[in-house]
């Protein structure tokens, strides 16, 4: 371990890609800014991640743990996100979640983030034989986004539920729905685009705005200099003070005044601006890709097939009327009842029938997917519930697939658009380059949604994906800042709870447990290790012609005919790396 340490420091990338987050802006502005940590290649560089778990297996419980991991970046791609390499540091109790008071608890580990950056501690180097002053540096948090808000202390729902734009998010409340949503996505767009003149695709008005400029890390945290943090038990629900009864234009000016204030989507200081680098980071707090991906997975199938989960029903339709636009999806009342005319975006019974019947009959490698028969049902059409990898695959993969001649052309493009900013965004390796030509084109990707789907579609979760082409670029590739990892580490930690009364209790004793066991199996040969992943085919004798694996079920022979022999063979050749430079 501690000669991997130094892995970073000489395997940076040469060809202009990212592979790691070394090769991050982010990770160069700590070396540029601060050179006396990038002089000791030792020296750490960490993320932090929290979430809240059920430690129990019984899912009908609400008692919430909040598990808080480091990750250390200095490994090797392989090494780097694997569950020997996250530490878990504090264990915040529940039955409920800590809220505003998670900076009670996380003040002893940023009391020791701030020791290891300020001063260091000594440390022997089994690799080099020498001792030498260890220093660390906290690049980001990474969690969901209702963790987010609970760790930056800003407000994720309501008219400013941006965490990235702030006070300037595109909001506008729906009358019907009643809720936000977050859509004026042409402001992003250069100027002189076409869509900005388009009214009737949109809300009936010519943009001519164009996007704020974001909040530096520096001036919020001017801005929340004067804040003053209220830590605790809130009072009882009738020891709380009454806000006084003004008329109405008194509370209409209060409330304009309240939102146009910097500290109105603010809920706390965040103790993370207790460490002296914080404020110069450019990516703070991580908008996780996989809740994003799952989010926007779940309602785009929800909408497609109609299902009672769908976006767009009464209230949306009624929406649509209030606004002014698409009168031709107007609700219409037809005797005592209210008809709900069928949109571009519905598939019919007959492209619902195909659609699952192409889904079911997916198969894939072993353990890239659910058994997706037992999810989707062919007769009746129905698509049961998917979790969050499930609904990754679906994206980047099936969903265009299975759309492949259905749907009205428009909707389908853009869907189409979307999983392929999605699948571009997750890849391995990445062109810095291509991802400034990604935000744009995801920006018309988005304008072209709501050419097409109703306003309540847009929440937040359709807003987030605007801004994780430049946390790419800026944090480097996605597998090393979303929640997989971790959601997979915490779920390592329920077996160890035996005694329900203290579940916080024996996920630490089992963890030290395992920690130790770790240390000692170090000194014996020929030991296995602890949490050695199981090959789940190791009992079928290892082929060299084909690859290893269990069948789905009884192979069928096909003979292929010379024109599909020959693009196979151009497939396997033109994905092979070895005729890259042939292909440029």
């Amino acid at each position: 371990m501690a000669e991997d340490l130094r892995w970073y420091y000489t395997n940076a990338t040469e060809d202009g890609t990212m592979r790691h987050p070394v090769d991050s802006i982010s990770w160069a502005q700590v070396n540029d800014k601060w050179p006396y940590i990038a002089a000791e290649p030792r020296n750490l560089l960490l993320g932090i991640s929290t979430d809240g778990m059920n430690p129990f297996s019984m899912q009908n419980t609400n008692h919430n743990t909040w598990p808080v991991l480091l990750v250390n970046y200095n490994t090797t791609p392989t090494m780097c996100m694997k569950a020997e390499n996250i530490m878990l540091t504090l264990l915040i109790p529940g039955p409920t979640a800590p809220g505003n008071n998670i900076d009670v608890y996380l003040a002893p580990l940023i009391d020791d983030l701030k020791d290891l950056w300020a001063e260091g501690i000594e440390v022997y180097d089994s690799f080099a034989k020498e001792n030498f002053t260890l220093r660390a540096l906290l690049l980001w948090c990474i969690s969901d986004y209702p963790a987010l808000g609970t760790l930056s202390g800003c407000k994720v729902k309501g008219k400013q539920a941006c965490n990235v734009c702030g006070k300037d998010t595109p909001s506008r409340w729906l009358k019907f729905s009643r809720k936000f949503v977050y859509m004026g996505n042409r402001k992003r767009l250069p100027p002189g685009h076409r869509y900005r003149y388009k009214k009737a695709w949109f809300d009936n008005t010519v943009e001519e705005g164009n996007a704020s400029r974001i909040q530096t890390g520096a001036e919020i945290y001017e801005t929340l200099q004067a804040f003053r943090n209220d830590f605790g038990r809130p009072l009882d629900k009738e020891k709380k003070r009454r806000r006084p009864e003004l008329e109405d234009d008194e509370m209409v000016q209060e409330e304009e005044f309240e939102e146009s204030n910097d500290l109105w989507r603010c809920k706390k200081r965040s103790i993370f601006f207790e460490l002296p680098y914080w404020k110069d980071m450019h990516v703070r707090h991580n908008i996780d890709v996989m809740h994003v991906e799952k989010n926007v997975s779940d309602a785009i199938m929800s909408i497609l097939m109609q299902s009672s989960k769908s976006k767009d029903g009464l209230e949306a339709r009624k929406d649509l009327a209030d606004i002014g636009i698409r009168s031709h999806l107007h609700t219409e009342v037809r005797g005592s009842k209210t008809y709900l005319p069928p949109a571009s975006y519905w598939l019919s019974k007959k492209e619902k029938t195909i659609f699952c019947k192409r889904l079911s009959q997916f198969r894939g490698p072993d353990g890239y997917l659910c058994n997706i028969v037992n999810t989707v049902s062919v007769n009746p059409p129905n698509i049961g519930s998917l979790k969050s990898h499930d609904h990754h695959v679906l994206v980047q993969n099936l969903l265009p697939a299975a759309l492949r001649g259905l749907l009205h052309s428009g909707p389908r493009i853009a869907i189409n658009r979307l999983c392929s900013y999605f699948n571009r965004l997750c890849q391995r390796i990445i062109d810095p380059e291509k991802l400034i030509l990604m935000e744009t084109e995801f920006v018309e990707t988005m304008c072209q949604l709501e050419c097409f789907f109703p306003p309540s579609l847009f929440d937040i979760m359709f807003h987030l994906p605007i801004h994780l082409s430049k946390e790419a670029r800026l944090g480097r590739p996605v597998r090393f800042r979303w929640m997989y990892p971790f959601e997979r580490y915490m779920k390592t930690l329920k077996p160890f709870v035996k005694n329900y009364a203290r579940p916080e209790a024996c996920m630490a004793e089992g963890y030290l447990a395992g920690e130790c066991v770790a240390f000692c199996l170090e000194f014996l040969q020929d030991s296995v290790q602890v949490q050695e992943p199981v090959n789940r085919n190791e009992d079928i004798e290892v082929d060299r012609v084909v690859v290893e694996g269990r069948p789905l079920q009884k192979g069928v022979e096909v003979t292929l005919s010379d024109k599909d022999r020959d693009i196979a063979h151009r497939y396997v050749l033109m994905n092979m790396a070895s005729m890259d430079p042939y292909v440029e």
